[in-house]
């Protein structure tokens, strides 16, 4: 209800922002429950949403630009811990939209320690990705391996290349916020990009977007 609050009312939703943002950020690592999780992710750039147009229109009550900044720095460090604990693949997907998201919203007010704990964790989120593939593949070698495990591992696919998609948007969102700047980080990631390139195929995506 909240996350469904803070979508509908944008820039309306600004005076329960300090309430609600110390309600909802813990959640995203609420392990009891997947759904719980995914509408706490959700409201994330929602919340940063409504603070930047409440700003942006006035209506914030004196409060200017570095309210978004202190939001943002709550927020984004909150969602890149998250990140790196989530044990699901579809939640893992769902977090990065969201942290795309908030970059987009938040742009050049994010310091470089961001940008390189994000960086970080896209490293960490392609090699767990790759890691979970192997695993599949090898899967697929067993003995008792059958026509219900097959359509479960195609699912489990399907979801890692969402992965896929989302690390391509984020990139391409910081290389677009940050340009130059960004490539020294870029850089840095080469080396887990251009193995994707002998086998295109399944990763056209996140190369299209990011090359």
């Amino acid at each position: 209800m909240l996350c469904c609050y803070a979508d509908e009312l944008k820039e309306g939703f600004y005076p329960w922002i300090d309430q609600v943002a110390p309600t909802l950020v813990p959640l995203l690592k609420f392990y009891f429950h997947e759904e719980v999780r995914k509408a706490a992710v959700a409201a994330m750039p929602e919340l940063l949403r409504s603070a930047k147009l409440a700003v942006e229109k006035g209506l914030a009550q004196g409060r200017d630009e570095s309210y978004v900044k202190q939001l943002s720095d709550y927020i984004i460090p909150s969602l890149i811990e998250a990140l790196h604990k989530e044990p699901e693949t579809e939640i893992c997907a769902s977090m990065l939209d969201s942290l795309n998201e908030c970059v987009q919203l938040s742009g050049p007010l994010l310091d470089e320690g961001q940008v390189r704990s994000m960086v970080d964790e896209i490293k960490h989120v392609i090699t767990a990705s790759t890691t979970r593939k192997r695993e599949r593949a090898e899967r697929t070698r067993a003995e008792d391996f059958d026509a219900e495990e097959g359509e479960l591992l195609k699912e489990e696919n399907e979801q890692e290349e969402e992965v896929f998609d989302q690390v391509g948007e984020c990139l391409g969102t910081l290389i677009k916020t940050f340009k130059a700047s960004f490539l020294p980080f870029f850089d840095e990631l080469a080396m887990y990009i251009t193995p994707m390139l002998v086998s295109p195929e399944e990763h056209v995506t996140l190369l299209y977007k990011i090359l």
